[in-house]
């Protein structure tokens, strides 16, 4: 008949006297047991927790446009921040995304992996003053980038990974009144 026994007595059975001098030796074989269940479970480490959940829906995507006038003329030097486009592990901390127009007024972001496009919007700054105008910012909500045109340019698994999407953003900014 088993007998049940309580917590004190139950780790003495987890630790054993070593016989030749009576001092407690842990057990460093059960430790390491229950460090491999763990890890199987999902339970090894809290290390890139942000980039990759297991079983949460991802995609590859990038954003592409122009930054015009209200007249249609593209604007070169117009700063375009994606705020928080991952997360540096190294360096643990936040990544955005920083570009700016060329002399067509384009930019291009390099790929992304994640669950959301542009999740906290877009930022369109004149940052060079009079050089080639002087613009309002404009700000663009994580609405307006999403429902932006998209095309697939990459076909997704069938299972979690959807695909690769390109959106295009092409955004109108206003002169500053003088």
């Amino acid at each position: 008949m088993a007998t049940v026994k309580n917590c004190s007595s139950l780790w003495s059975d987890i630790k054993f006297k070593n016989k030749n001098n009576m001092k407690p030796v842990h057990l460093t074989l059960i430790s390491r047991l229950c460090m491999a269940v763990l890890a199987m479970l999902g339970f090894g480490s809290c290390e890139n927790l942000l980039r990759c959940e297991y079983g949460t829906p991802n995609s590859d995507y990038k954003i592409i446009g122009t930054v015009t006038d209200t007249e249609g003329t593209p604007i070169e030097g117009i700063r375009v921040v994606v705020p928080y486009t991952g997360y540096d592990y190294e360096h643990g901390y936040p990544t955005s995304d920083t570009l700016y127009t060329d002399v067509k007024g384009t930019y291009a972001t390099p790929e992304h992996n994640d669950m959301t496009v542009a999740e906290n919007g877009m930022i369109f700054e004149d940052v060079d003053g009079e050089k080639n105008g002087a613009f309002l910012s404009r700000t663009l909500t994580h609405e307006e980038v999403r429902n932006a045109t998209h095309q697939q340019y990459k076909k997704g698994d069938g299972h979690w990974y959807s695909g690769g999407y390109e959106y295009t953003v092409d955004v109108t900014l206003d002169k500053q009144p003088q």
